[in-house]
């Protein structure tokens, strides 16, 4: 598969440095975070854990944000649900899906290898991470999900209602 770029260069996916498709999908942790077998070679595979770089996308588990210190919202929860069915059907639906591992950041701070997500239909490239934003489902790193679409989770319920003194 090859596209031209805006530069006016000739592409393809599979030569690209670092660039692999994927072969299977396994579980779908959230909505950037997937395990999946990518093909290396024609006949060589690789299981990997990846996480999708460049985005945020909401959280389902996670107790406290150990960047700002608040914790996740029942609302924010509710979205990273959202954000796991429409990651799960991009990445199980139509076209050939790609990873690339950026090669100077390959790996977060839990291990998992971090990626560039795509899928390709004819000569249509689509950005994972992209649909998710359109969708108000993920934030461009590194700006957290949860500070631009739950600002108000922390707040008193009083507060929130107009209530109060």
């Amino acid at each position: 598969m090859s596209r031209v770029t805006a530069s006016g260069h000739t592409v393809s996916a599979v030569t690209l440095p670092f660039t692999y498709q994927v072969a299977s999908v396994g579980r779908t942790r959230d909505g950037d975070t997937y395990e999946w077998t990518v093909r290396i070679a024609h006949d060589l595979l690789r299981e990997t854990v990846a996480r999708m770089y460049g985005y945020d996308t909401p959280e389902t588990s996670r107790g406290k944000c150990g960047a700002c210190g608040l914790y996740t919202s029942a609302g924010e929860k509710q979205r990273a649900t959202m954000a796991l069915a429409l990651a799960r059907e991009f990445i199980t639906g139509p076209g050939d899906l790609w990873c690339r591992v950026d090669p100077d950041d390959p790996e977060d701070s839990f291990g998992r290898e971090l990626v560039q997500v795509w899928h390709e239909i004819g000569d249509v490239a689509t950005s994972l991470g992209q649909v998710l934003v359109d969708a108000h489902l993920a934030t461009v790193w590194p700006i957290r999900w949860h500070h631009v679409y739950d600002p108000f989770r922390n707040l008193p319920l009083l507060a929130l209602s107009g209530a109060g003194g």
